[in-house]
Parts: structure tokens; sequence; C-alpha cells
């Protein structure tokens, strides 16, 4: 923007670098918080039996300075006796302790020109997480966790209310990052 007045020239000049680091800065602690909430979302609709499918998100948890911990036990048999879980002739050890082995996470972000993209994704190989998630239990089978959980179907759209909602209150305001520059013209 030019406006002139007598011998003087004003202008502003946005700061590429100094708007790009604040603004990545800000989406970088956004996208933590909005993962925060999806993890938190998780947490809150698994049940806790042997607790190794909660254990599958204690790296990301530890990532994210949340306590994946066993919460109140379901079920009439104690689960510490419960050393195995058997799914189709495989199977694996059970305990929370044991679930972070079968949780993986990604957290990333990459520039393209003018957009920053942010994102994550999770992983697991135990079996009855996502079948837990989706069907109810087989037949003949007495869970107590009663599943389906839709644990991950309610964390996705908490985190898209949170990126939604939060998000553009956190985006940095471009008025605190320009200079400003006074030109005596002769």
């Amino acid at each position: 923007m030019i406006s002139t007045k007598g011998s003087q020239v004003a202008f502003f000049e946005l700061t590429p670098d100094l708007f790009s680091k604040t603004l990545k800065k800000r989406l970088g602690e956004a996208h933590r918080q909005a993962v925060r909430v999806w993890l938190k979302t998780i947490l809150e609709n698994i049940p806790t039996y042997t607790g190794t499918a909660r254990g599958t998100f204690r790296p990301l948890g530890r990532v994210l300075n949340i306590a994946v911990q066993k919460t109140k036990v379901l079920g009439k048999t104690d689960p510490s006796k419960k050393k195995w879980i058997y799914v189709k002739g495989r199977k694996w050890r059970a305990g929370i302790d044991y679930g972070e082995s079968y949780g993986g996470y990604s957290l990333w972000w990459q520039q393209e020109a003018t957009r920053i993209i942010y994102g994550f994704s999770f992983t697991s190989d135990l079996p009855y997480l996502l079948w837990n998630e989706v069907y109810p239990a087989p037949v003949n089978f007495v869970l107590p966790s009663n599943p389906p959980w839709r644990a991950f179907r309610k964390a996705a759209l908490a985190f898209l209310k949170y990126v939604k909602i939060e998000v553009p209150k956190q985006l940095p305001k471009s008025a605190h990052l320009h200079k400003i520059h006074i030109v005596r013209v002769k």
C-alpha cells in the first residue's frame, strides 16, 4: 500500500520469513493440540479389560504428554491372569505394557509453495482393536467391553471440530508481522 504526503512515501512490507516462522510455529502447536484432542477422545471410548488395546496408544501419548493408563477394569475375570490374546490361530501378549509394541504413530508436516500441510497417522498391529471398533463381538463370545466402540469415529469428529473452531483463533494476525518503512523522496 502506497500513500504520498509531501515529500514522504510510506509503505509497508510483509516480511515473509517472520510471517512464515510465526505461522509454522502456531500451526505446529495447534496441530499437536488437535492430536491431543483426538487421543483423549480415543482413550475415553476404548474400555479396559487387559489394557492391550489402550496400550497401543502409549507411544503417541508419550510424545503428547498424555498418560495412557488402565482405567476401571471391565469383566469378572481378573485380566492380570490373561497373558495371551488368541485370534485365528495367532497369539499376542496381553497387557497395557505389551500393547505399546503393537501401536505406532507419525506426526508430520510439509510445505508446498503456498500451502503448509500438517498430518498424523496411527497404526496398530493388534487385530481386535480394529475389529472391536467396527464389529460387535463374534457369535458365542461375550466381551465385557460391549463393542463396537466407534472410538476412532468419535475421535475424528473431535479432531475436525477442534481444527474448524479452535485453530483459526490461533493463527497469527498479520498486523504484528510486517515492517513499516518511511522513505523520504527528494
